[in-house]
């Protein structure tokens, strides 16, 4: 468990711009739930890089494992034809 950290910025208009750092996938939006629910209607959302980042599943790993292995010994240096 990573640490979270929120930022907020109220706007001179009166918005709050809210931005979550140390937050993977959809991690930002189970953070600032509760909050949102309390201060009214969320108006906009943008999501950083960092909302699009996943990890891997099981199966994903297993597969890049064997994937791994089979390239493994196939070709020794850059003369090899692929």
């Amino acid at each position: 468990m990573t640490l979270k950290q929120i930022k907020f910025r109220i706007q001179p208009d009166g918005t709050i711009k809210t931005e979550v750092l140390g937050a993977m996938g959809n991690e930002c939006l189970k953070t600032t739930e509760p909050i949102e629910r309390s201060l009214g209607v969320v108006m906009d959302r943008k999501f950083l890089a960092s909302f699009f980042v996943t990890e891997p599943t099981v199966q994903e790993k297993r597969i890049q494992l064997l994937e791994d292995e089979d390239w493994r010994g196939c070709c020794e240096g850059f003369g090899c034809a692929l």
